[in-house]
Parts: structure tokens; sequence; C-alpha cells
């Protein structure tokens, strides 16, 4: 007798960084999506206490490695919490999303 087998999306782990630019108030948020998913797409939110998410842009996933991938790009920022979250749409991973970072 054998049980039914399950299958089971897992989610991306999705990390991001902020780094200055030489520009005043502009900001690159980049990162990283394990395991590889080239093409995804990547949204930039600012999270507001009390409030909505507010979208502040976005890019697509570049292949890095077999089981990495990465993305980056420059934003005018405000200071405050960001995040990304990354849609994953071929089927096999979940979309994720990573810790808030925060800008001063």
């Amino acid at each position: 007798m054998s049980s039914p087998a399950f299958i089971e999306q897992v989610a991306v782990r999705v990390t991001l960084h902020a780094r200055a630019t030489r520009r005043r108030g502009y900001v690159r948020l980049y990162g990283s999506v394990e395991p590889a998913e080239a093409g995804a797409l990547v949204g930039y939110q600012r999270l507001i206490p009390g409030h909505r998410s507010v979208n502040v842009g976005g890019t697509n996933v570049k292949a890095a490695t077999a089981t990495r991938s990465t993305f980056s790009r420059v934003i005018r920022a405000h200071r405050g919490l960001y995040q990304a979250l990354v849609a994953v749409t071929d089927g096999t991973h979940a979309s994720g999303t990573s810790l808030p970072v925060h800008i001063r």
C-alpha cells in the first residue's frame, strides 16, 4: 500500500540590500533570489505604518549562477522601510518577499 504523492510549492528566498548612490535622494536597491528564477518580476514597495504600501519601482531578475539570481535598480528614495516582492510565474516555486530594509 502506498500513500498519494503531494506536490508542494516552495517559496523563493529573497534578500534585499540598499546602497547610497552619488546622486542625492537616490538609492540602489539590490538583492538575490534563491533558487534561481531568471526572468521573474521584482516590485519594490515602501512600507508606511498605518497606510497601504506604495509601489516605487520594479525590475526583472537576472541569471547569476545555477542556484542564484540577482536584481538591482536605482530608485528615488525617502526615509522609511522598503521591501522587494518577487513574483514567480513559471509555477515551479511560490512567490516571495524580502525582509524590510530601513533607509535613512
